[in-house]
């Protein structure tokens, strides 16, 4: 990012700063490349000096802008995405604080689901910003592995039964609040705005759909598949959003990469999710197996599974427990399996998806959508594919 646009950037932090009733406020932005730098968005780190109530104060943050590209912006709901990440940060996230504040009695402080905190957002047209908190500065990091080992994944699935249970008790002790939040939280991101058109994700989707079926080998597993994925990716994505029994507010996009994590003698030690642009209302079951799409290697897949089935749930009854309620009440582990089984596709729809971007990460989906990539296969991948096939209608998924 050049100079001109840091400093633009840096006024309007100090804007948003003034408005929250603060005064003297400066800005320093690291040196250096850019870290943290995702998908969708553009992460800065930057040191904040301000005033307020003439207490001086300093904030160390990542300050997250939606990107300004007219043909990104036009094939994917950048705004819609920020929009969801902003309600999240800002509205449900002191929910959750606040609600673990009243069980303090309780529940131990190494037990409690930590989130960021949020300092400020700005909502105006193609100027989306949110202020995080700096977790660097806390001692997090990311995992430096490509995929998961078991403690990764333990933690990680522990972390998301406890935001499922959050929900859970939102929902039970403020059930009309729970209700509106709810209906902010729907997933109609993929709705045609007069910025976004969805067509070049219909066209992307057909031809992922395409490319992951046409490299599977076993003749019956592939008709299986083509069956039961249909011959639209975004569709199905659409259709397992849709459905599911047991409900709550999700991550959304629950994979490895968002996710920091602490560590001890290089072991992870606890964990703190990010990037809620995907959060939405739907089946707890799709957070679980969202995991398997870019974070689980075949091994732990294959030989592990239900042990990580039974790490969910050992964690969302262990935090309700502690909380003061029967874990039954809003999901027993029969209930919880077969919300997995009816979210299972998730990986792989979410897999066949996701794989062009992060093997082609320069390209815009409208440069993609008229290329040859969708027909340029890797050993790699294919076995990726068979692998999870496999395993899957080894499972009963397909």
């Amino acid at each position: 990012m050049d100079t001109k646009n840091i400093y633009v950037i840096g006024r309007r932090v100090i804007d948003m700063f003034y408005a929250k009733g603060f005064s003297d406020v400066n800005i320093q932005f690291e040196t250096g490349p850019a870290k943290g730098d995702g998908f969708i968005g553009v992460m800065m780190h930057a040191k904040i000096c301000a005033v307020k109530n003439g207490k001086p104060q300093e904030f160390e943050t990542v300050v997250k802008c939606a990107p300004n590209c007219e043909i990104f912006r036009k094939s994917m709901p950048v705004r819609s995405l920020f929009l969801r990440e902003a309600l999240y940060y800002t509205k449900i996230v002191p929910i959750y604080d606040n609600l673990q504040d009243q069980f303090e009695l309780c529940v131990p402080q190494e037990m409690r689901c930590f989130l960021p905190k949020s300092y400020a957002s700005c909502d105006d047209f193609g100027q989306e910003m949110i202020i995080l908190e700096d977790l660097t500065k806390k001692g997090y990091s990311v995992a430096p592995v490509k995929m998961l080992d078991y403690k990764h994944a333990a933690i990680i699935l522990r972390i998301i039964a406890k935001l499922h249970a959050l929900s859970f008790i939102y929902e039970d002790r403020y059930p009309k609040r729970f209700r509106e939040m709810a209906d902010q939280c729907t997933n109609d991101y993929l709705r045609n705005t007069e910025e976004f058109e969805k067509k070049y994700l219909v066209v992307h989707g057909i031809k992922v759909m395409e490319q992951f079926t046409s490299v599977i080998t076993d003749g019956s597993l592939k008709e299986r598949c083509m069956k039961a994925l249909g011959v639209n990716a975004l569709e199905k994505f659409k259709e397992i959003q849709n459905s599911g029994k047991v409900m709550a507010i999700l991550h959304g996009d629950n994979w490895h990469s968002n996710y920091m994590f602490k560590y001890k003698n290089g072991e992870p030690t606890e964990g703190i999710p990010i990037d809620f642009q995907w959060s939405r209302y739907g089946s707890i079951g799709y957070d679980f197996m969202y995991l398997f799409a870019f974070s689980v290697a075949t091994d732990m897949r294959r030989n592990q599974f239900y042990q990580l089935v039974d790490e969910y749930y050992s964690g969302f009854k262990e935090f309700l427990t502690l909380c003061g309620y029967d874990a039954n009440r809003f999901c027993s582990y029969d209930q919880f399996k077969a919300e997995v089984k009816s979210q299972a596709l998730i990986s792989m729809v979410t897999f066949m998806i996701g794989y062009p971007f992060f093997t082609y990460p320069g390209f815009k989906l409208p440069d993609m959508i008229s290329s040859t990539i969708y027909t340029t296969c890797t050993e790699e991948y294919k076995q990726t594919v068979n692998d999870i096939v496999v395993d899957w209608a080894n499972l009963g998924f397909i």
